[in-house]
């Protein structure tokens, strides 16, 4: 595991989430500290993976780090959208209000408001499909299509 942790530090990116997936495999409670530890480092590289890491892990444990840092304005809009995918894949419900937005804020990045709106529509509740009708309106066209077809489907 030290090799591993090592590994995470690496500077060679795909050394770190080789690490990571390694970890996850290996001891699945030392990954879900190191990866909390590292979403909360000042790397962005570090963050990205971090966030990837919990998702992959599956555990709703890590949703609420990954909800602190997504609203942390000191994070890099890329690593935020990183986040709203980890968030989506870990499909926690408590999720669903900060992507609507998240998707719904026009002084967002256009990917991170992309990447909340496609993470609210894999969340199947009302709440979601609510939130979605919102987004009808977005100023973002890719934003009202994944919104229009997601409560399409859903009729």
């Amino acid at each position: 595991p030290d090799l591993v942790r090592a590994a995470l530090e690496d500077p060679v990116r795909r050394v770190q989430e080789a690490a990571a997936r390694g970890i996850v495999e290996m001891d699945p409670a030392a990954a879900r500290a190191a990866f909390v530890e590292r979403l909360a480092s000042d790397d962005p590289l570090q963050q990205m993976i971090a966030a990837q890491g919990l998702a992959d892990l599956g555990d709703p444990t890590g949703v609420d780090p990954l909800l602190a840092q997504v609203r942390n304005p000191a994070v890099e809009e890329a690593v935020r959208g990183v986040i709203v995918q980890s968030l989506a894949v870990l499909s926690d419900p408590r999720a669903i209000a900060l992507l609507a937005a998240i998707a719904a804020d026009a002084d967002a990045g256009l990917q991170l408001r992309r990447n909340a709106a496609e993470g609210l529509a894999t969340f199947e509740q009302e709440e979601a499909t609510e939130a979605l009708r919102g987004l009808l309106d977005s100023d973002d066209g890719y934003v009202q299509e994944v919104a229009r077809r997601t409560i399409a489907v859903r009729r």
